[in-house]
């Protein structure tokens, strides 16, 4: 009556008892039944799209989202877990163990940047490709395509001759944005494709 509840009070105590010869209610009677009777707040759906999104807007690029944040110890693949807490570290809210699950399409049981960002996925391996159809390895084609005036740093400029020196066609600058780890640096260096090679050995299908 205090509470306003205009319903039947004997048939509400005799449902809140946990056993039937009791005679009395305990207020963990009462957040028993709660817990089970009132269900959490949805958390908002967050898709993939949605995802890129917002780690453009806090880092520019995807990749560069994927290094500095998702995947900071460079293993090249994300587990769930790991995903969980790196994605709320980084302030974003929402359903974020669905959008996991959204992302690892073939369940793989991790993420690699290429199930994040399918143009990057396509991108990398075309590039990656060209390096081992021209030279083998990374290493090899380093001093010889990139690194042709000895420097450990490659401008945008080299890094285009480069590209050409390996026959890749595709959108150098582009790649050359995905390589950087720090928006504001202005040249790549050996490592940086290193990193990026583990993102693409990690991602096991075509």
């Amino acid at each position: 009556e205090a509470i306003g509840f205009e319903g039947n009070s004997e048939k509400l105590f005799s449902l809140l008892k946990p056993e039937a010869g009791r005679t009395f209610l305990e207020l963990s009677d009462l957040g028993r039944h709660a817990a089970a009777t009132v269900k959490a707040p949805e958390l908002p759906t967050i898709t993939p799209e949605d995802f890129r999104k917002m780690l453009k807007r806090q880092c520019g690029e995807v990749e560069a989202a994927w290094r500095q944040s998702l995947d900071p110890t460079e293993v090249g693949r994300v587990r769930r877990g790991e995903f969980n807490d790196r994605t709320r570290a980084m302030g974003i809210t929402g359903n974020v163990a669905a959008l996991f699950t959204d992302l690892d399409v073939d369940r793989k049981g991790f993420i690699t940047l290429q199930d994040v960002d399918p143009e990057v996925k396509w991108i990398t391996k075309q590039f990656f490709k060209c390096i081992q159809e021209t030279h083998g390895t990374i290493e090899e084609a380093w001093p010889k395509a990139f690194q042709v005036t000895k420097k450990t740093q490659v401008g945008k400029l080299e890094f285009a001759e480069g590209c050409e020196a390996i026959g890749f066609e595709g959108d150098v600058e582009k790649v050359f944005e995905l390589f950087k780890l720090e928006a504001d640096r202005t040249f790549l260096e050996l490592s940086n494709l290193r990193q990026a090679a583990v993102s693409v050995k990690a991602h096991k299908k075509d």
